[in-house]
């Protein structure tokens, strides 16, 4: 069982606000060295900060280069599990954190102290479809 008070002394306090009750805790989210923590710390304070839009605006023109934005709103999403459908996965993905506007989708993986970025999970080749036989990661997170 997680204890959620702990949980809350390791999460930045102007996040609190972002995270409702039943809020789908990793064991060891209590833990200084948790990814799930400072995923929730940064990108649950940008979520329910003022200037959220000019905030996500300048961190998706830095991490992707993008010149220009689309308007729209952007929506903050921490710890999303995608349905089965949208990606064809046996186990849907649980997403850290999704950006998203009208226009736009930004997916994000945090990773904090795992050596070389954590494992992938999608080692195995595809069973079905399209793409049946190729396998989407080699287990290891990277550009």
């Amino acid at each position: 069982m997680i204890d959620i008070g702990a949980v809350q002394k390791n999460i930045f306090s102007e996040a609190h606000d972002a995270i409702w009750r039943a809020f789908p805790w990793h064991d060891g989210a209590a833990s200084p060295r948790s990814s799930q923590a400072l995923a929730v710390s940064v990108f649950g304070t940008i979520a329910v900060h003022p200037r959220r839009q000019e905030l996500i605006d300048e961190t998706v023109r830095s991490m992707f280069g993008w010149d220009s934005i689309v308007d729209g709103i952007w929506c903050v999403d921490l710890e999303r599990t995608l349905g089965h459908s949208l990606l064809g996965e046996r186990r849907p993905s649980q997403i850290d954190v999704l950006l998203h506007n009208e226009a736009s989708v930004v997916v994000l993986e945090c990773k904090f102290t795992e050596a070389g970025g954590g494992p992938c999970s999608q080692t195995k080749p595809l069973s079905s479809g399209k793409h049946k036989g190729l396998i989407q990661c080699d287990g290891n997170y990277r550009e």
